[in-house]
């Protein structure tokens, strides 16, 4: 690989993390390189030719982080969200304890920015949970009722991003925000259940070919993963078993379908196939993260742009 190719996928990952003012480390420039086709050591011999090279006035350095030059400032701004990050995971720890206790749950995750040791002050805690086969919807419909009821409703400490059936963990909303979402995840409760997560969704690999599924430093907060059951779940599950139980799940089903048309009555079909899924086996009903998806991928797009790189991501 040539010279100018290399320096194209550094300034790659680097923009796409700028537009998080997340700086990143030599470590992980490597894993989210597009490319399989370098060394470590070839990446850290062309990042130091960047630096070092005045002229080009496009990348910095500053205590082993990297940035889009005139922007290291956000070296700071990092260090400081990782020091509020893990006064926030002593919370997400806390939910987690109670969470994992409820019916049908049978792995919890984390997303977003806390897991990318990244929250403000204002940041949520994005929650990823996995349930119990053909049992989603009634282990969806407890954990908002222990955010209404424990958590009044708050969703900055619990916020419902995904819930997915553990016989279907596939996540079809394929592009490098989901991509990177789902490399970042941290595993909080199951970390048998997170194998077969990352397993169902190597076609991550296609964006980040460096990209390690075991590795600790992506998947693992500071505190011990759970992997032992609540000795309470089994006694709860058996008011759900077998037909009565189907026959509740799919009622909630309908019940939370029925709700989302009457509360957006005016998305389109193709806003509402992107806004929600609401299938025996996936629960996404999460606008404002499609939103929030589409700006993110627009504004990569943009930086693209501005520095002639090619490489248009799909949303």
């Amino acid at each position: 690989m040539d010279d100018k190719s290399i320096k194209e996928n550094i300034l790659k990952v680097l923009l796409y993390y700028h537009i998080f003012k997340h700086p990143l480390t030599l470590e992980e420039i490597y894993t989210f390189y597009p490319d399989a086709d370098i060394s470590k050591q070839n990446l850290k011999d062309a990042l130091q030719s960047l630096v070092s090279d005045n002229g080009s006035n496009i990348i910095g350095e500053q205590g082993g982080f990297y940035f889009i030059s005139s922007y290291s400032d956000f070296v700071s701004d990092r260090l400081s969200k990782e020091i509020i990050s893990l006064r926030i995971w002593k919370i997400a720890r806390l939910i987690t304890i109670v969470v994992k206790m409820l019916p049908f749950v049978r792995g919890v995750f984390i997303t977003g920015s806390l897991a990318k040791n990244s929250s403000d002050e204002d940041s949520d805690i994005d929650f990823l949970i996995v349930s119990k086969e053909n049992r989603l919807w009634i282990c969806r419909t407890l954990l908002m009722l222990f955010r209404r009821i424990f958590l009044f409703n708050n969703s900055k400490y619990f916020c419902l991003n995904y819930c997915l059936a553990e016989n279907n963990l596939s996540i079809d909303d394929r592009n490098i925000f989901t991509a990177t979402e789902l490399a970042h995840i941290k595993v909080m409760y199951n970390s048998n259940t997170l194998k077969r997560l990352m397993q169902s969704n190597n076609w991550i690999e296609r964006y980040f070919p460096n990209y390690l599924t075991t590795d600790s430093l992506y998947h693992f907060s500071s505190f011990q993963t759970s992997n032992t059951t609540s000795i309470l779940q089994p006694f709860f599950e058996l008011f759900f078993r077998g037909k009565i139980g189907d026959r509740i799940d799919l009622l909630f089903q309908q019940w939370i379908h029925r709700r989302m048309k009457k509360k957006y009555p005016n998305y389109s079909e193709l806003e509402q196939n992107q806004s929600f899924q609401l299938t025996t086996s996936k629960a996404k009903i999460h606008g404002a993260v499609v939103d929030n998806k589409k700006d993110i991928l627009d504004k990569y797009n943009d930086l693209l742009k501005q520095y002639n790189l090619s490489g248009h991501m799909e949303h």
